[in-house]
C-alpha cells in the first residue's frame, strides 16, 4: 500500500497509530506518534484510517441497505428497556446522556449512537438543545419511561463538535407521587478531543457497550417544589440549574478496567493530560511516573490481580522507569506484554491473591 505524508494511520501489529511523517523508500516510512518520536515502520504493517472507514461504511451498508424511501423509526423503536450488569461500574439512579460507538471493537472510527438514559423510577420528560453560532437549536423532546434509553440520534464522526454544547431540560413524573421534583435545565459541554481517546469510553451498570457517559441529574440530587403562597409563588426558584459532568468510576484503578479484576492503562501523555502542548520532555516523565505509581497502588489496595501498563515506543525512558518503580515492589510478577497484543509498547504486571 502506497502512503503518503500526511496520512493518518493505524499499526498492524501492535496499538496505536500516528501521522506518516516522511517517505523512506518504497516500502518504508516514519510514522510520527502521539509522543513526538518518529518510527520507521514498513508500509506492510500499517493502515490508513480513511480505508477502516471506507471498510467499515461498506460493512454496515452491506449488512443492512437502506432506501431513500426508508421509513423514520417510530417512537417505540426509539425507546429500549435498560439492562443491569451488577458486576460492573455501578452509577446511581438519574438521568444520563451517553455517547456509544457502534462499532465496540474501534472505538475511534464508525458511527456514535446518541442516547438519554433514564435510570430513575420516574417518566422524563426531556428537551435537548445544541448550541450554535445564533444561539440554541432543539434536536428533540419525548418522554423517556422509567428504566428505559432514548436513542436521540446517529452522528458521524465530523458531526461530533457539532454535539459537544448544548442545554438539557428535565421535567420528573410518578402516578401518586408524594413528591413533586423540581425541573432541572442542565448544561453540558465536551472538549472534542475526549471522543478520540479509549480511556473515556468505560463498561458501565447501564449498558451492555462501552460508552462515553456524562451524568444529567443523579436524582439524589433533587430539589422539591416548596410549598408556597400565590403572592411568594414568582420569587421562589424555577428550576434546579445544573452542569454535566462526566461520570467516572469509584476508584482510579477502574477508570481502566477491562475484565473483572483486569486494568489497562495507557500512560502516554496524551492519555493523561488534555493540553500537554507546553509541556516539556523533563516535565512529562513526572506526570506518567506519578500516573503509574498511583494505578498501581489503586490496583493492590483493590484487590487486582493483572495490570497492563502501555508506555509505547520511543527511547526506553518511561519504560526504564517503570521497572525502577516495580522493582522496589516485592513479590509482583512482571515482564513485557504479549507482543501479538501490544508490540513492544507494554508491561503486564501480576499480582498475587496474598499480596
Amino acid at each position: 500500500m502506497k502512503f503518503k505524508v500526511g496520512d493518518r494511520v493505524r499499526f498492524l501489529n501492535e496499538k496505536g497509530g500516528g501521522v506518516v511523517s516522511r517517505i523512506l523508500s518504497s516500502s518504508m516510512v516514519n510514522v510520527a506518534i502521539e509522543d513526538g518520536f518518529e518510527i520507521p515502520t514498513r508500509s506492510s504493517e500499517l493502515i490508513r484510517m480513511d480505508d477502516i472507514r471506507d471498510e467499515y461504511s461498506q460493512l454496515k451498508s452491506s449488512e443492512k441497505p437502506t432506501t431513500a424511501e426508508e421509513p423514520v423509526l417510530p417512537f417505540e423503536n426509539k425507546i429500549t428497556p435498560l439492562v443491569r450488569f451488577p458486576s460492573r461500574n455501578q452509577y446511581p439512579p438519574g438521568v444520563y446522556l451517553a455517547f456509544i460507538p457502534e462499532d465496540q471493537k474501534w472505538l475511534m472510527t464508525g458511527p456514535i449512537d446518541v442516547e438519554i438514559i433514564n435510570s430513575t423510577d420516574y417518566e422524563v420528560l426531556v428537551s435537548f438543545f445544541l448550541k450554535n453560532e445564533s444561539g440554541y437549536s432543539g434536536i428533540d423532546y419525548d418522554v423517556i419511561p422509567s428504566g428505559t434509553r432514548l436513542q436521540m440520534a446517529t452522528i458521524q464522526r465530523e458531526e461530533i463538535e457539532k454535539w459537544c454544547h448544548g442545554v438539557v431540560q428535565l421535567l420528573f413524573h410518578r402516578d401518586q407521587d408524594t413528591r413533586v421534583l423540581m425541573p432541572v435545565s442542565c448544561t453540558f459541554r465536551i472538549k472534542p478531543m475526549k471522543f478520540y481517546k479509549d480511556v473515556h469510553y468505560q463498561s458501565s451498570s447501564l449498558l451492555q457497550e462501552k460508552a462515553f457517559i456524562y451524568r444529567i441529574h443523579e436524582l439524589k440530587g433533587s430539589s422539591d417544589v416548596p410549598a408556597a403562597t400565590v403572592q411568594e409563588k414568582f420569587d421562589l426558584p424555577q428550576y434546579d440549574e445544573k452542569k454535566a459532568e462526566p461520570v467516572r468510576p469509584h476508584t482510579l484503578i477502574d477508570q481502566h478496567r477491562i475484565a473483572p479484576r483486569i486494568a489497562e492503562v495507557d500512560l502516554h501523555i496524551s492519555s493523561l493530560v488534555d493540553d500537554y502542548s507546553g509541556l516539556k520532555n523533563h516535565e512529562i516523565l513526572p506526570i506518567q511516573t506519578r500516573y503509574f505509581s498511583s494505578c498501581l497502588e489503586s490496583a493492590l489496595e483493590h484487590h487486582y490481580y493483572r495490570v497492563y501498563f502501555i508506555h509505547g515506543i520511543g527511547n526506553g525512558t518511561l519504560k526504564n522507569a517503570l521497572l525502577d518503580v516495580l522493582e522496589e515492589y516485592g513479590g509482583l510478577d512482571f515482564h513485557e506484554a504479549p507482543f501479538e497484543q501490544y508490540g513492544a509498547g507494554a508491561i503486564e504486571v501480576n499480582i498475587p491473591e496474598n499480596r
